[in-house]
């Protein structure tokens, strides 16, 4: 069947060009998206919407100073663990007035500052009504946090080894994760 309208079907398949443009790539898409270069790598265009690159390199960003100061904070509770020191065979050294305290101040540091992104996402979600996964890692961390605190106060165990390390690995994780969102393929 014929139609009464005289398509021309050359210029119907071709995509769009901004002015100027030398590929369609260089222009808007049809949805709304510009190709851009980066600074940095002139060879290698966004596919990103405008903003959202740069959003993911500052959250990448914010992931690695929270890793490595959390790293460095647990180092130092590896120190004065109580696990190294029986490995070690220096469990007096280890052994002062106060020990307790400092560890759980330390643990509170990686706990607050290095776990604060989970947190934030919790109340995120929970705000929105659409609970995911920085909630459950939240609720972990903030359950496992309640008890070796209550364990330091109450019976003189120490855990805050393994709380650290488990903030350090999410810490890690997420940082790889938004890191490979930040830089376009």
């Amino acid at each position: 069947m014929k139609k009464n309208h005289p398509v021309d079907h050359e210029s119907a398949a071709k995509p769009e060009m901004a002015r100027g443009a030398k590929t369609p790539f260089e222009g808007p898409h049809k949805n709304g998206l510009l190709k851009k270069r980066h600074k940095g790598n002139r060879s290698r265009p966004s596919t990103l919407p405008d903003g959202e690159s740069g959003l993911h390199a500052r959250i990448a960003a914010d992931y690695r100073n929270r890793f490595w100061l959390s790293l460095a904070v647990t180092l130092m509770i590896l120190i004065l663990s109580p696990v190294l020191h029986t490995l070690v065979g220096t469990e007096s050294f280890a052994r002062f007035h106060g020990y307790g305290y400092i560890l759980f101040g330390l643990g509170s540091v990686v706990f607050w500052y290095g776990a604060w992104p989970f947190h934030k996402g919790l109340f995120a979600e929970l705000k929105s009504l659409r609970p995911e996964m920085m909630t459950f890692i939240s609720l972990i961390m903030g359950s496992a946090y309640i008890y070796i605190s209550s364990l330091v106060f109450l019976s003189g165990k120490m855990l805050f080894l393994e709380l650290a390390v488990l903030i350090d690995a999410l810490l890690l994780g997420h940082w790889i994760h938004v890191n490979r969102k930040a830089v376009p393929r």
